[in-house]
């Protein structure tokens, strides 16, 4: 990472830190939830391997947040995610999405990971 991407991780950083500071105990919420734990960890372990895998677990979280937390604004939603993501492993930042999954692929994804969740958080 040359000196530029740092210094651009570091304002996307502050700018979501900026946009859900003034929310610090539904952060503590979020990251105390297994299941967001789950979808965190799916998530920064298929960086630079599966991009429908990140797609899949995103799409998840928002789901999750909105009918938990009831956040429903996306921007908030993603920023709530990359900052979870960004304490772990700000790197996540350099890989991407994909909203071009086919059906089938995305549902056997999804049955998956929510397999997993269910395994793991009861």
């Amino acid at each position: 990472m040359n000196n530029e991407d740092v210094l651009l991780m570091e304002l996307l950083c502050l700018e979501v830190v900026g946009n859900i500071h003034e929310n610090f105990e539904l952060i503590q919420k979020l990251r105390e939830d297994k299941t967001i734990q789950i979808l965190v960890d799916t998530y920064l372990m298929n960086c630079g391997i599966c991009i429908s895998y990140r797609t899949v677990s995103l799409d998840i979280f928002c789901g999750y947040i909105t009918r938990k937390y009831h956040v429903t604004d996306y921007k908030t939603i993603i920023d709530y995610f990359n900052y979870l993501l960004d304490e772990i492993d700000v790197e996540h930042r350099k890989y991407d999405i994909s909203g071009n999954i086919d059906l089938s692929t995305y549902d056997r994804i999804e049955k998956e990971i929510l397999e997993n969740i269910k395994q793991k958080t009861n």
